[in-house]
């Protein structure tokens, strides 16, 4: 499981999701709030928002350019 949140983490990034997006599908403490506060059933619709950002970058990968367009998102010359 660790590396599965790895991954996620590493890929996450390189597509320009937000630090606080992969924190929160990782289940980490969303650093703008205190963690006296914080509570994870908190951030389904966040969490929900993300996870179907990566549902995206998924189903990309299987087009028939799936890699030109990762390409491309990577280097900032489209967005997700």
């Amino acid at each position: 499981m660790r590396d599965i949140r790895r991954t996620f983490k590493t890929l996450a990034g390189m597509l320009h999701f937000t630090e606080n997006e992969r924190d929160i599908v990782n289940q980490h403490v969303n650093k703008t709030i205190s963690k006296k506060h914080y509570d994870k059933y908190d951030y389904f619709i966040e969490k929900r928002e993300t996870t179907l950002k990566w549902e995206k970058v998924l189903s990309l990968l299987l087009e028939d350019d799936g890699m030109g367009i990762i390409h491309k998102i990577m280097e900032n010359d489209m967005v997700l």
